[in-house]
């Protein structure tokens, strides 16, 4: 498994671009970039490229909610956070990790989106 955060980013930044633009040619090359770079997230190991990644994804559902591969990969993804928060947390340490790192904020805010748009307590 890779650890590149900046893929994660740039899906994110996709995302927002198709939920956001009213620009054809735009809405066009993101719309492709964003399809063809979005299983390759998959093979990252980075909580925070997930985090960033689903972003993204949410973002782009907004838009496009019925696309099937986007929900599969959110769900993947959105699983693998939780369940690094579940092997990480103790009833003194509420975290994804054992130690703070940068960017926090995004591991919490993807999982709360994750849970709202996917109905899923435990993610909420």
């Amino acid at each position: 498994m890779v650890r590149i955060d900046s893929h994660g980013r740039a899906l994110w930044a996709l995302g927002t671009v198709l939920n956001q633009s009213n620009t054809p040619s735009l809405n066009n090359m993101a719309g492709w970039m964003f399809e063809q770079t979005l299983p390759a997230i998959l093979l990252t190991s980075s909580p925070r490229a997930w985090a960033f990644a689903l972003i993204g994804i949410y973002e782009y559902s907004q838009k496009f909610s019925g696309d099937r591969r986007a929900g599969q990969i959110r769900d993947d993804l959105a699983g693998r956070l939780l369940t690094l928060y579940q092997n990480n947390r103790s009833d003194d340490w509420h975290w994804f990790e054992r130690e703070l790192s940068y960017c926090n904020a995004a591991l919490s805010h993807a999982l709360l989106i994750c849970g709202k748009s996917m109905s899923n307590n435990a993610m909420d």
